[in-house]
């Protein structure tokens, strides 16, 4: 009798409506394996046969004073410390190893560094792909504490455990580089592509130019940039926000937009509902200034989901979505992260240049999905197991 193989997918995030680990439930169920998630609580219903729950720990006074000791200690004594740190103080898997040596696992995917050393310690036999979604050593760089007393521990598991992968994947060739230069891996490019959606670019309508962002409220984004932006656009172009993430930066974003009345604040959208919704919008617009290793060398899930409404796409010269956005000649890329540079680009667009750039990304969009991007992981898993 043929066993039916066995796949665990970890990550420190709810994988109902994070991408890239939902995408790898899918894709290992899809492949036949049963498939265990280990992972924060869900909000949505996601197809999978056994959920451990990573509970996030309590926010209470003393339990933010001993993680902020152990992070010291971690700067100290990189290693010891900081695996009792993490296992009991910032994710809470002291008890998961228990529960999960032993149960037979044909292949491991791991969402995070941090989930390594779990993932090593119960793994057996099976197969490890690392889905290195960030460039861990420098994730957080812009903060002070990250540099301080984190960066070394990330380093550290970087050199302990990614050479041990049986793959590393990665989601941009900015990440891959710099992977393959430091650590000496081979990391493989699979970007974080929308499954194909049918739907068709629509016509700009009375020359009102729709654009769109959504995505994160994070402060390094600067997404402040991208309301100096609308502010300086002529009277056919409106700007639409939906975000999430942190309540106090969109309240000021909120506050700064106020003058505007082109400018909008929309409530966020279900992942299943994204495409579509960006579908009624004409152009989708990402300004993220470089000021992290990350953001400059990002490719996230919005540029792709643009693509995928096919929408017309308006970004900076960051150098991974430039290349994708010049190569599928489907948007614009401003010469400068300046606002008046990239207002000066918008204002001389015609509805045929847009026209031109939606229909672009019709093209792409048959290209850029999961369904293509998803075999080479397919791949990967096939040779591995």
């Amino acid at each position: 009798m043929i066993k039916t193989p066995k796949a665990l997918v970890m990550c420190l995030a709810d994988p109902s409506g994070n991408p890239r680990p939902r995408r790898a439930i899918e894709m290992c169920k899809s492949m036949g394996f049963k498939v265990d998630v280990v992972s924060r609580p869900l909000k949505r219903t996601l197809e999978f046969d056994n959920h451990f729950t990573i509970k996030s720990p309590p926010r209470t006074l003393i339990k933010s004073l001993l993680r902020f000791l152990f992070k010291c200690i971690s700067w100290i004594a990189p290693g010891h410390a900081s695996k009792v740190f993490l296992n009991n103080f910032y994710i809470g898997i002291a008890s998961l190893g228990q529960q999960l040596v032993g149960n037979g696992y044909n292949l491991v995917i791991v969402e995070d560094l941090k989930l390594l050393p779990l993932a090593f310690k119960i793994k057996a036999d099976a197969r490890v792909i690392f889905d290195a979604r960030e460039y861990y050593p420098r994730q957080n760089e812009d903060r002070i504490l990250f540099r301080l007393f984190e960066s070394r521990e990330r380093i550290r598991l970087c050199h302990l455990y990614l050479s041990q992968c049986d793959a590393v994947m990665t989601v941009s060739p900015g990440l891959v580089n710099e992977y393959n230069k430091e650590f000496k891996i081979s990391a493989e490019l699979i970007r974080s592509v929308p499954y194909f959606v049918d739907c068709l670019p629509l016509e700009v309508l009375d020359n009102k130019i729709r654009m769109v962002h959504h995505g994160g409220a994070n402060r390094n984004r600067t997404l402040e940039k991208m309301i100096e932006v609308a502010g300086q656009l002529d009277d056919r172009f409106s700007l639409d926000f939906y975000l999430v993430g942190d309540a106090k930066y969109i309240k000021q974003l909120k506050s700064q937009a106020a003058p505007y009345k082109n400018i909008m604040f929309k409530v966020p959208m279900a992942y299943e509902d994204i495409v579509l919704t960006l579908n009624r919008y004409d152009l989708g617009f990402f300004l993220v200034q470089p000021t992290t290793f990350n953001l400059r060398y990002c490719l996230p899930n919005k540029i792709f989901e643009f693509i995928q409404a096919r929408l017309m796409v308006a970004i900076g010269p960051s150098p991974d979505m430039a290349a994708l956005v010049n190569e599928h000649e489907c948007g614009i890329v401003a010469d400068s992260f300046k606002p008046s540079e990239m207002a000066k680009k918008l204002n001389e667009l015609t509805v045929a240049d847009i026209m031109k750039y939606k229909h672009n990304s019709d093209i792409a969009a048959k290209v850029l999905c999961f369904e293509q991007e998803g075999k080479k992981l397919q791949k990967i898993i096939s040779r591995l197991c």
